[in-house]
């Protein structure tokens, strides 16, 4: 009669290990199944938000607006987030206007203070009027910035005016980690690039 092999503990934990082992490859097999398919790749980079000039460009991360404006209809594409968190926007996506067009980039002498700017400033070749009026507050500023640009779109006698209606984080407010994180992020925030990339999609109707 044949003697029944006898398992020892080496053996055992050996198999025991053999098993986990085994295990844990097959869910690293089932997880990169759905990881690297298309559909879920897809779904992932979907609800990816960013604001680098590359983002602009990738179709699911920009959405469409539509506005009534001097008896016309304009749309324009915009990012679906400014993906910073140091960098909110009051409303979304900004309001896009036709208006009339005042040949000046300059403010009234009397009303000027340090809460209020205006600038002409050459954005990708674009030459832009750009008001800034801020208010501040504890821990934020309140910026409102206003774009001014004769777009081809609209006719001799009016322009486009694209309002941006910001909440600034002020980073001394925060503690050392975050500090850095929010003078980073708020460094490399590029409004301007943001704005003459929805700018460059106006269509009027």
């Amino acid at each position: 009669m044949p003697r029944k092999k006898v398992e020892t503990h080496d053996q055992h934990v050996v198999h025991i290990l053999t098993g986990l082992i085994i295990m844990l490859l097959a869910v690293v097999v089932i997880d990169s199944f759905f990881i690297f398919s298309p559909r879920v790749a897809n779904k992932i980079h979907t609800i990816t938000k960013c604001v680098t000039s590359e983002c602009t460009k990738t179709k699911d991360e920009v959405l469409n607006a539509t506005t009534e404006s001097n008896g016309s209809t304009v749309t324009f594409n915009y990012l679906s987030s400014l993906g910073n968190i140091y960098i909110l926007p009051v409303t979304w996506p900004p309001k896009l206007e036709i208006v009339d067009d005042e040949s000046s980039c300059t403010i009234d002498i009397n009303k000027i203070s340090e809460n209020k700017k205006v600038e002409s400033k050459v954005i990708n070749g674009h030459t832009y009027c750009i008001s800034t009026v801020s208010e501040g507050a504890e821990g934020r500023t309140h910026a409102i910035y206003t774009y001014t640009f004769p777009h081809k779109e609209a006719d001799t006698s009016h322009v486009m005016r694209l309002t941006v209606d910001l909440l600034l984080t002020s980073c001394n407010y925060a503690d050392r980690t975050n500090k850095e994180a929010c003078e980073r992020k708020s460094k490399s925030f590029d409004l301007d690039n943001i704005v003459d990339h929805m700018m460059q999609t106006v269509k009027v109707q």
